[in-house]
């Protein structure tokens, strides 16, 4: 078991008593506001956990199952406030549950979230992402954007991209990414917006209260959201001080302040336009992000799995910080996330995710730093970043201090996080951040207490939206050698494969499959390929992560090989025998070197559904099914099965007698007299001429291809 709560919070003040300065008198505020929660396994009794920092002002807490889409809640259980922990039913080998914690307080309630599960699957295939890519990007740093499409194809995405100029118009990208839009996709679908790409702007609000501020903001959103009504017909402000928050009717900004309706699509955007305070150029900070986006898919950055948080609001009642809190917590556990001196930590130490706010402006969070003195200038040690202050989250301004962050260090995501809340604790069980962003823009502020701003049109993720909290590293050489229609798949050994690789192959432009899972050894023996194909296998190394809330099975970046086969003299056709009679179906067929279970290796069943037809079985006479697959059923007689006096006619006849209806199993007939003297041998496909006939009765002999006779009596008149 963990330190208890309790104990773990006195610590904490304890840690930062020595300086209670405003920022870090803040944690006691962003603490009321949120149940920073983890889950706990005790290792005596197996019994599961929910844990979280108590708050002695609590007067209840309440529990809910989450059931994500739609939302919905489902209360578990009410507890006294003196609590600091719920027992859950045990999670499951694969299971993944998704928990509320809402505390009830003198005043407003607070709440936080937990997505926990134990050894959870892995996704095979996470979804499909348009890169959208500013024409100088892609003509400049064509290497990089190719590894960025390698990286998120051997992470399991589908890629495609468009590339644009920063001059298009908004309406005209839009129109173009929901031409690209799969709406029976169920899986997830991502926008990664690379350089300056243009950029909507929509609404009439300032959500960070400065009436300077009012008016439309930089919003990302417009291209996440395709099936609601935007607008640009009815706000009509000018007294904005930003020239871009200006918005009148017809301008090219939208009205709307809220997101319309639910976002599809899970957008970030990496944009170091506009940004002199570096002194690197916009190629060069895009091709050092992208760099080292790369190094962290691969395993070659690596920070340690805690966070540290900053918050300078003094008693600011909304408690910004919870945004750490609240996320982190189910990430790192309550023990691996402090409170300390944003700038002054990160220079020196190693975070993997950071929190930082103070008072702002369009370059600068007080307490924090400056685009100038901070991004600019100092490599901080963290990935993962939420800052929040006045102005900047309108982040489309020269240096804006959001935005630039993804310049310093090994930062590679950040968002504008306290108005509203964002939830992105399913990083913990392996989720990308991108889902996360959905998820924060469409919860439903009925439901989940998001504060101001609560699926506000200027919610945006900055950075790559396919990046994972963790990474496995890859295995490194990999290859394929081929005899005789044998392969031998070889990969060089990864200590980090704690339970193995994942295998996959594709024969020529077919499909991916998974072949093995949680494979042991670093080779792979594949028999008997067919030829003339070429065989692609990718291999993937799998590791269990532990976590905050429950552990998953995480895995890296796939290598690739292939190899083209072009003989194999021991392959043979072999036939599906579904009836079990020995005979195989002509239409359902493999090829493989050796007789696989339910095949024969012949081709001659007529019927494989019936294991009493087959060829040489016992015909029944007269039932309409050919037993015996000789293409006839058997019958007693022709009169079984054909009228043959009303395909001979007219009968009588004074001359032409026609026979043009006969079925064709008939070859040939004659005409005999009453003394069975033969007068004629006529054509069975033409009619008979009887007019020589003396009058009188006469026998038509007729004689089918398998012997059956028939005769039929003809009066011949004058």
């Amino acid at each position: 078991m963990r330190t208890s709560a309790s104990l773990l919070l006195s610590t904490i003040f304890l840690v930062i008593s020595w300086s209670l300065t405003p920022a870090h008198a803040q944690v006691t505020v962003d603490l009321n506001e949120s149940v920073a929660t983890e889950l706990v396994i005790d290792d005596n009794t197996g019994s599961t956990y929910l844990k979280w920092i108590p708050d002695p002002a609590a007067t209840a807490y309440t529990i809910y199952q989450v059931e994500d889409s739609p939302f919905n809640i489902i209360p578990l259980a009410t507890l006294d406030g003196n609590t600091d922990m719920y027992e859950i039913d045990p999670i499951s080998d694969g299971q993944s549950v998704h928990y509320l914690m809402e505390k009830t307080l003198t005043g407003p309630t607070a709440e936080g979230l937990i997505f926990a599960g134990k050894r959870v699957k892995p996704q095979h295939e996470i979804g499909r992402v348009l890169l959208i890519i500013e024409e100088s990007i892609d003509t400049n740093l064509s290497e990089e954007i190719d590894q960025l499409k390698t990286d998120l194809i051997m992470d399991g995405w589908e890629v495609e991209d468009q590339i644009v100029s920063s001059n298009d118009f908004v309406i005209g990208i839009k129109a173009d990414i929901m031409a690209w839009y799969n709406q029976s996709y169920e899986l997830s679908q991502a926008l990664y917006l690379i350089g300056n790409v243009p950029v909507p702007y929509s609404g009439s609000t300032a959500y960070d209260g400065h009436g300077d501020h009012v008016g439309a903001w930089a919003s990302d959103s417009f291209y996440a959201e395709l099936d609601g009504i935007w607008t640009d017909s009815n706000v009509n402000i000018t007294t904005s001080s930003r020239p871009e928050n200006k918005n009148i009717p017809g301008d090219g900004k939208f009205d709307q302040s809220g997101i319309p309706s639910l976002v599809e699509l899970e957008v970030g955007r990496v944009d170091f336009s506009n940004l002199p305070a570096f002194a690197e150029d916009e190629l060069t900070l895009t091709k050092k992000y992208l760099d080292k986006a790369h190094q962290y898919k691969i395993g070659e950055i690596r920070h340690r799995r805690r966070a540290i948080v900053e918050n300078n609001f003094g008693n600011f009642t909304e408690g910004f910080g919870q945004n750490a809190w609240r996320n982190y917590v189910p990430m790192f556990g309550a023990d691996s996330v402090s409170v300390g001196d944003f700038d002054v930590a990160l220079e020196n130490e190693s975070y993997l995710c950071s929190y930082g706010c103070g008072g702002g402006t369009y370059t600068s969070a007080s307490g924090i730093g400056s685009t100038a003195s901070l991004y600019a200038s100092k490599s901080l040690n963290t990935v993962f970043l939420m800052t929040f202050g006045s102005y900047f989250g309108d982040w489309d301004s020269q240096n804006n201090f959001l935005r630039s962050a993804l310049g310093s260090g090994d930062i590679l995501t950040n968002m504008w996080a306290g108005r509203p809340n964002w939830a992105t604790h399913h990083m913990a069980l392996g989720r990308h951040i991108g889902f996360s962003t959905r998820f924060s823009q469409n919860m439903n502020p009925s439901v989940f207490d998001l504060g101001f701003g609560a699926r506000g049109a200027h919610m945006a993720l900055l950075g790559d939206p396919s990046l994972r909290l963790h990474y496995v590293r890859p295995v490194g050489e990999i290859g394929a050698a081929e005899i005789d229609g044998d392969v031998l798949v070889e990969w060089s050994e990864n200590e980090e494969a704690t339970e193995g690789f994942m295998l996959y192959r594709k024969v020529d432009e077919g499909p991916w499959e998974l072949i093995e899972e949680l494979y042991p050894t670093n080779s792979y023996e594949d028999f008997c390929l067919g030829p003339d194909n070429e065989y692609f296998y990718r291999v993937k190394s799998i590791r269990l992560e532990e976590t905050a809330s429950g552990s998953y099975y995480n895995m890296s970046l796939a290598r690739e090989t292939s190899i083209y086969v072009g003989v194999n003299s021991d392959i043979t056709s072999f036939y599906a025998d579904t009836d079990g009679d020995g005979f195989g179906d002509p239409e359902v067929t493999v090829m493989d070197c050796s007789l696989p279970e339910g095949y024969v290796d012949n081709s001659d069943d007529c019927n494989d559904n019936d294991p009493n037809i087959y060829p040489g079985a016992t015909e029944i006479v007269n039932n309409g099914i050919d037993e015996d697959c000789d293409g006839l059923d058997m019958v007693s007689s022709i009169e079984d099965i054909i009228d043959l006096s009303k395909m001979v006619y007219p009968n009588p006849t004074s001359g032409l007698l026609y026979t043009d209806n006969l079925p064709p199993i008939f070859s040939s007939f004659t005409i005999v007299n009453s003394f069975g003297q033969k007068q004629m041998v006529a054509d069975i496909n033409g009619p008979i001429n009887l007019t020589d006939l003396n009058s009188g009765l006469y026998q038509l002999n007729l004689e089918s291809k398998c012997g059956w006779k028939q005769v039929i009596t003809i009066n011949k008149t004058n």
